[in-house]
């Protein structure tokens, strides 16, 4: 029994020897690394890795850098933005039949970009907008589109000639693509954002309209019958064909209404939609001149104010783009026939399109550099 053990252990060990030994390949000798220090070389007597130092990089590689991923950053953004408004049914639009309003809605836009409005701005024009004209808005993410003007019928007698552009703004109504618009006049600016404004749109009834009061800017007295009078420069609606229809069909009504020689746009809306709903006022429509009423809190109220109506009444007051062609001097002199406060509303308007200007020429270095 004792010799069996011993035989089973002595071939046991035999066979470690033999596992032992060919386990060990000939080829895997180990061979000693050995540093050149004069050429930071790790070599081996079969191998040689060569380490090189990278290039210097300097702080102008950086910037570029960064800016080249900023640029990539945005338009990865903007894809997302244009996802976005593909499922979006919200939307502002504006109008300008010319180069000088749409400086206007340069300023416009830049005061949506700084109140954060998260919808997308569509600005109509005509073909009489050069295109050199309409790059600035491109840049500031508009969508320009070009339309045609709506005709006035040759019996409709406009009550200003320069207020018949004004009834292209029916066509906000053929905006069907989307449920909800909110129309803004070219001379507005932003304080706030209006995206909140949206979910007063009933988009089951696209007769019901929400709009600004025309509040009287041509006194400081409080007139509430002015509460019945619309003002379309900011307008909440619905789009709807029908709408547009009955719209276009209104300006002849409406002309043939007793005591009613001119027509303007707002006529036409008040008389086909009777049923609009007024936004407060001053908070939404208020008119710059209204800033010399500080005493009657229901025509100025600055702090609760979201958006600034460049419009004047009665009163000559200039476009706030027109300015920016006067000489430092003339602008002042222009400054000295305005009371204080509408003047600081006028430089709050330039400081924003310049603020625009600054914000397009930084878009266009960008795309340059990426080129």
């Amino acid at each position: 029994m004792k010799k069996d053990i011993i035989l089973v252990l002595l071939i046991v060990l035999h066979l470690f020897f033999f596992v032992s030994i060919f386990a060990i390949s000939p080829n895997s000798e180990i061979k000693p690394q050995t540093i050149d220090t004069q050429s930071s070389t790790l070599t081996t007597s079969s191998t040689t890795t060569t380490t090189t130092s990278s290039p210097t990089t300097t702080p102008l590689d950086i910037k570029q850098q960064q800016l080249k991923q900023n640029i990539i950053d945005s338009n990865n953004n903007n894809k997302i933005k244009e996802e976005e408004k593909e499922k979006s049914k919200n939307v502002y639009v504006t109008f300008a039949d010319n180069a000088e309003y749409l400086k206007g809605i340069v300023a416009l836009r830049m005061s949506m970009i700084n109140t954060k409005c998260n919808y997308g701005l569509i600005v109509f024009v005509t073909k009489q907008v050069e295109q050199q004209d309409r790059e600035p808005l491109q840049l500031l993410d508009c969508d320009v589109r070009e339309i045609e003007m709506v005709d006035i019928p040759k019996e409709v007698s406009v009550q200003i000639d320069r207020w018949r552009p004004a009834f292209t703004k029916f066509r906000a109504w053929q905006l069907v693509e989307y449920e909800r618009v909110i129309w803004l006049d070219s001379d507005m600016l932003l304080l706030k954002s209006l995206d909140h404004l949206f979910d007063l749109v009933d988009i089951g009834n696209p007769k019901l309209l929400y709009a600004a009061i025309d509040a009287d800017a041509n006194s400081c007295v409080f007139n509430s019958d002015r509460l019945k009078l619309i003002n379309s420069g900011i307008m909440l609606l619905s789009p709807s064909i029908d709408v547009y229809n009955l719209l276009i069909d209104g300006m002849v009504v409406v002309s043939k209404l007793p005591n009613q020689s001119t027509v303007n746009d707002q006529d036409v809306i008040n008389t086909t939609l009777p049923h609009w709903r007024s936004l407060s006022y001053p908070e939404y429509g208020v008119q710059i001149t209204h800033c010399e009423c500080t005493s009657e809190p229901r025509l100025w109220n600055f702090t609760n104010t979201y958006f600034l109506h460049f419009t004047a009444g009665l009163k000559e007051l200039p476009k706030p783009w027109s300015l920016l062609k006067k000489s430092q001097n003339e602008a002042k002199d222009i400054f000295k026939q305005m009371p204080t406060c509408i003047e600081q509303i006028y430089l709050n308007w330039i400081n924003t399109y310049k603020e625009a200007l600054d914000f397009i020429e930084n878009k266009l270095n960008l795309v340059n550099l990426v080129k």
